[in-house]
C-alpha cells in the first residue's frame, strides 16, 4: 500500500512539474527584438538572453524544445537577411557600390547582371532596381543607334533593323 501511494504521489509530481523550466515568452515580437525572453514555470521572473548566450551556456537544456525550434528558425533567417547585399551608393556611368555586414563592392550594371553569385546574394528590391537601370540605359543605347539616319537606311532608302547582342 505504502509503495501505491509514492508511485501515485511520483505520477502526480511529474504531471505538475514540467522537464523545462523556461518557455519562451510569446508576447514579445521578435522580429524586431534582439534578445530573447523567457519566462520561468511556476513564478513571475523572466530572463532575457542573446543569442551568444543562449549558444554559449547551458541554458537551452532547460528551455521547452519546440521554443529552440522557433528559436532557431527565427536566428536563421536573421542570418540570411544579414549577409545580403543592400545599395548604399549610387554613381553616374551605372556603378553601383553594395554593402553587406563587413562588405563593400562597387560594381557596374552589367557586371552585376551576368554575376549570379551576387544576384542572388542581393535584396531583391535593390537587385531589381539595379537591373532595371541597366537595362533602361541599354535601351537608350539601342534607340540611339538606330535612330541615327546613316545606319538604319540602306543604300536603297529601304529602314533595317539590326539586332545587337
Amino acid at each position: 500500500m505504502r509503495l501505491y501511494l509514492l508511485f501515485i504521489t511520483n505520477k502526480i509530481k511529474r504531471i505538475f512539474s514540467p522537464a523545462f523550466i523556461y518557455t519562451l515568452d510569446r508576447t514579445v515580437d521578435y522580429t524586431n527584438e534582439i534578445n530573447w525572453v523567457f519566462k520561468e514555470y511556476g513564478t513571475h521572473t523572466f530572463v532575457k538572453k542573446s543569442w551568444a548566450q543562449l549558444k554559449g551556456g547551458y541554458f537551452l537544456r532547460q528551455v521547452n524544445p519546440r521554443d529552440i525550434a522557433i528559436i532557431a528558425e527565427v536566428e536563421a533567417m536573421r542570418k540570411i537577411n544579414s549577409d545580403k547585399f543592400y545599395i548604399s551608393k549610387e554613381s553616374r556611368m551605372d556603378i553601383w557600390t553594395l554593402t553587406s555586414t563587413g562588405k563593400k563592392i562597387t560594381i557596374t550594371g552589367q557586371e552585376f547582371i551576368k554575376d549570379r553569385e551576387i544576384v542572388n546574394y542581393t535584396d531583391v528590391m535593390d537587385a531589381s532596381r539595379i537591373a532595371y537601370h541597366t537595362g533602361f540605359k541599354k535601351g537608350r543605347e539601342i534607340a540611339e543607334y538606330l535612330s541615327t539616319p546613316s545606319l538604319s537606311k540602306k543604300e536603297g532608302g529601304k529602314p533595317t533593323l539590326t539586332i545587337i547582342k
